[in-house]
C-alpha cells in the first residue's frame, strides 16, 4: 500500500516504494526519453539497483515523491527536493515516457516548490537543466525559476523567497485598478474558465475598493503586479472583523509561497488596524480547503450561504 503524502490536481504524491521499482526501472532505462533528464548512462540500472536507491532514500528520510495520477494511478515520475540544507534545497524531476508532454511537470514543480516553502520552510530551491532541454527551461520558467548562470552544457535557475528581489507589498488604492485588471482575467478566464470581461472585472474590483473602510494590499514584482488581496472591515455589534473578498496570485507565481505570505501580512495589518478575524467564501474543492486550512481557517458551524436564483 503506497503511502500518499499530499496531493495536487492531478497527482497523488507518494513515498518512494519498491512496489514502485518496475516503474522506476522502466523509466530510467529508457534512455531516449529520459536523458534529458537525467543525463547520459551507459548500463542500464538493475532492480538491486533500485531497491539500493529506495532503501538509501527512505533511510535518510530524503524528501523525494513518486507521482501518480489521481484518476488511474498510474505512475508519472518522481520528484525530489535534494541536499536540504537550512533554508535552500536543489530541484529534481523525472518523468517517464508515457505521461510526458501531458503538463504534469508544470503541475508537479509547483506543488513540490509549495511544500518546500510552507512545509520545509525553505526560502530558495535551485536547479540545474541541460542547455539543450529547451522544453524543460520553458516549464521552469512557467513556473517563475529565473536563470542567475549557465555554461555550455548546463543552466542554472533558481525560486528565491530569501530577499523577494524586486518585490514589493503596499496597500491598494482605487488607482491600482487599471494594473489589476490583466492579472484578474488571465487568473480566472485563463485558469479557472471564467467569462469575466474588462467592464465586469472593473465593477467588481472598484465595488470592493471603493467601499467604506475598504482595505486591500498589492504585491509587485519590479513594478508588475503579481498579487493582490482586498476585502473590508465589517463592524459586529461586539467587534470588528475583516471580509476578505479576493485573494489573486498571477499564474506564473503560483507554488513559491507569495499567496500564503501576502494572506499572512494581510492578516497581520488588519488585526493592527483592529479587527478580531478575517472571514471569507471558498470555493468547496480540495485545493481551497487545503490552502486556507494550512493558513487555520475553518468551516463556521453557526452560518450557511443561502442563495435563491430569481427564475
Amino acid at each position: 500500500m503506497l503511502n500518499i503524502r499530499f496531493s495536487s490536481e492531478n497527482i497523488d504524491f507518494a513515498q518512494v516504494s519498491e512496489e514502485l521499482i518496475p516503474d522506476y526501472l522502466a523509466m530510467v532505462n529508457d534512455m531516449e526519453h529520459v536523458e534529458r533528464f537525467i543525463g547520459p548512462r551507459h548500463e542500464p540500472y538493475t532492480p538491486e539497483d533500485e531497491i539500493g536507491w529506495v532503501r538509501k532514500k527512505l533511510g535518510e528520510k530524503a524528501v523525494v515523491f513518486s507521482m501518480l495520477e489521481r484518476r488511474s494511478g498510474g505512475f508519472i515520475g518522481n520528484i525530489e527536493l535534494m541536499d536540504p540544507t537550512g533554508a535552500e534545497a536543489e530541484l529534481g524531476i523525472a518523468i517517464t515516457a508515457a505521461r510526458q508532454d501531458m503538463g504534469y511537470g508544470t503541475e508537479a514543480i509547483r506543488r513540490i516548490a509549495e511544500y518546500g516553502f510552507r512545509e520545509l520552510g525553505l526560502r530558495r530551491i535551485c536547479l540545474k537543466a541541460f542547455a539543450f532541454n529547451t522544453r524543460a527551461l520553458h516549464v521552469y520558467e512557467k513556473c517563475g525559476f529565473r536563470e542567475y548562470t549557465r555554461t555550455e552544457t548546463d543552466v542554472y535557475m533558481e525560486l528565491d523567497l530569501r530577499e523577494n528581489a524586486g518585490m514589493r507589498l503596499r496597500e491598494l488604492t482605487p488607482e491600482d485598478i487599471p494594473a489589476l485588471l490583466p492579472l484578474y482575467l488571465d487568473w480566472y478566464n485563463g485558469h479557472e474558465g471564467g467569462c469575466w470581461t474588462v467592464e465586469t472585472a472593473e465593477k467588481r474590483i472598484c465595488q470592493v475598493l471603493t467601499i467604506r473602510d475598504a482595505y486591500g494590499l498589492l504585491l509587485e514584482e519590479n513594478g508588475r503586479p503579481i498579487g493582490f488581496a482586498m476585502g473590508y472591515f465589517k463592524p459586529y455589534d461586539d467587534l470588528t472583523g475583516y471580509t476578505l473578498e479576493e485573494i489573486v496570485i498571477a499564474g506564473d507565481r503560483q507554488g513559491m509561497g507569495l499567496g500564503s505570505r501576502l494572506l499572512g501580512e494581510l492578516e497581520a495589518r488588519v488585526k493592527a488596524r483592529g479587527a478580531a478575524c478575517v472571514e471569507l467564501q471558498a470555493v468547496a474543492d480540495e485545493m481551497h480547503e487545503h490552502y486556507y486550512g494550512k493558513a487555520g481557517y475553518q468551516n463556521v458551524k453557526n452560518f450557511v450561504m443561502k442563495v435563491k436564483w430569481l427564475t
